[in-house]
């Protein structure tokens, strides 16, 4: 079996997870001058199917720019979706304003209003969880299991740790590749908030599996799922130890 290292960032609280980088982006995008700006490609007429930027606000939501994209949040004013203003297939500017594919901003919509409330829903082990992806993509989601071993001391020798491993499966409407490519848990909480995000990935054929370390004194409390193309559309799952 092939394990592959992932080492993705940590948050104590997941909630503020991408308000935080929102926030560190445009600090780095002040800092940073203007030499790195890329804006929206300008036009002179509006393209088909385009509509203004401004339909998002309207619909009570907000967008943030920085040096090279933009950045839409949810209700919550965390981020779900991301895309560079290089991506003249789907934003450009006319006129000194934003228009963006309608289509796709749509699709952006959805997902900001029902990401709330999704966020605060909580599935049970062996329970299909459907993810939203983009377009009409559903990836379906099960985990099997959760397994606990042995206690063993950190390098430090200063406390215990145990390890975990988590087994699931994937089936999408997608092409198999897209499953190949995407990880769909990002996160890992302990019953009293602490979170974690270190994983080792093992290829297992049709069962995926991951595993990861926690300290001896916490016990685990749900897992986190995530859109691969929606990151602030997370799905809880309850651990029952």
């Amino acid at each position: 079996m092939a394990i592959r290292r992932i080492g993705i960032y940590m948050k104590k609280v997941f909630s503020l997870l991408f308000v935080i980088v929102v926030i560190s982006l445009f600090i780095a995008s002040c800092e940073g001058g203007d030499t790195n700006m890329i804006d929206a490609k300008a036009v002179r007429e509006i393209p088909q199917g385009f509509i203004s930027l401004k339909k998002y606000e309207e619909m009570g939501l907000r967008w943030m720019p920085f040096e090279t994209q933009i950045t839409f949040l949810d209700a919550e004013d965390i981020g779900i979706y991301s895309t560079g203003f290089d991506n003249s297939d789907f934003i450009v500017k006319y006129n000194g304003e934003y228009y963006v594919y309608e289509k796709k901003l749509s699709e952006i919509i959805e997902v900001a209003t029902i990401a709330p409330e999704q966020r605060r829903k909580t599935y049970s082990l062996n329970e299909p969880v459907y993810i939203r992806g983009a377009s009409k993509t559903v990836y379906t989601v099960k985990i099997k299991a959760v397994e606990a071993g042995e206690a063993v001391e950190d390098e430090n020798k200063s406390y215990k740790l145990i390890p975990y491993q988590i087994r699931y499966v994937v089936s999408s409407n997608a092409p198999d590749d897209e499953l190949t490519n995407n990880n769909f848990i990002c996160l890992v909480e302990t019953k009293d908030g602490a979170t974690g995000n270190i994983f080792d990935y093992i290829d297992a054929g049709s069962e995926r599996i991951v595993s990861f370390s926690i300290r001896e004194d916490k016990k685990l409390g749900s897992i986190i799922l995530i859109s691969p193309e929606y990151p602030g559309l997370t799905y809880r799952v309850v651990v029952d130890e």
